[in-house]
């Protein structure tokens, strides 16, 4: 059993360096902030969409070089008192400014603004603004009429990927409790199903509590290591600690790697 736990100690450590070799690669740790734009009467894909923010003079020729090619175009020169268009100057903007057939755009990452504008150009050059938006959510959502340039805010909510994200917590945490020889399935599962209520909701939250993404992480941590030590009286302490550690941090890289 000794050498078991040295193999889950081992794993875990290999999780932990995965994050961390991620967060060196990306900067790509903990939840990010978005905003996802729906085009509304929007009858072209040819168009290019990006988020006007405050920017100093010294941004005004900045461009990223995967956007070389909108470099001098009306887009890219456009400032007014400050306001200059974001994704194509800043990397940790993430996003596609390119229209789609899904006329859909997000944006995300550390570089999401509180404050914006929608910025849009079309084939022949011209430009239209929105007025100035306020972010109200941490993922936040809104429909954008392109002939009147009205907002409309939303509220989005993906069940499917909802699911899938509880699915493959479930599993992962089923299959360790598995190899570790815990065959109260039945407790983890409706555990992790409850936790899981408590993380996805966060989701849904004002922006502005982005800490508390990291208390639910760790709380659920907590309410596991509990309910299991209860549920789970002819396993000694160490044990459970061990299973419940391993768990979170297995899901907790799965989750960034999938990402």
């Amino acid at each position: 059993m000794l050498k078991k736990w040295r193999l889950l100690i081992a794993l875990s450590l290999v999780f932990i360096i995965l994050l961390g070799f991620n967060y060196i690669v990306n900067a790509d740790m903990g939840p990010k902030p978005s905003i996802t734009i729906h085009l509304e009467n929007m009858n072209t894909t040819n168009y290019t969409i990006d988020l006007l923010t405050k920017m100093g003079k010294d941004s005004y020729d900045k461009i990223l070089e995967e956007y070389q090619e909108y470099k001098n175009s009306p887009i890219h020169k456009y400032n007014e008192d400050g306001w200059m268009a974001t994704k194509l100057r800043n990397s940790i903007l993430w996003g596609d400014v390119k229209g789609n057939i899904n006329k859909t755009h997000s944006f995300t990452y550390f570089g999401v603004p509180d404050e914006f504008k929608v910025i849009i150009q079309y084939k022949d050059g011209t430009l239209k603004v929105s007025d100035t938006i306020k972010r109200t959510e941490f993922n936040y959502t809104l429909y954008l009429d392109t002939n009147t340039m009205e907002v409309t805010e939303g509220h989005k909510i993906d069940v499917l990927n909802i699911l899938v994200c509880v699915l493959i917590t479930i599993i992962v945490e089923v299959a360790i409790a598995l190899i570790m020889k815990i065959h109260k399935i039945n407790v983890i599962i409706l555990t992790n199903i409850i936790t899981q209520i408590l993380i996805q909701s966060i989701r849904f939250a004002n922006y502005g509590i982005l800490l508390l993404f990291t208390a639910a992480e760790l709380l659920v941590f907590f309410i596991e290591y509990i309910v299991y030590k209860k549920a789970f009286k002819d396993i000694e302490n160490k044990r459970i600690l061990i299973y419940t550690l391993a768990a979170n941090l297995t899901t907790a890289a799965l989750t960034l790697i999938i990402k």
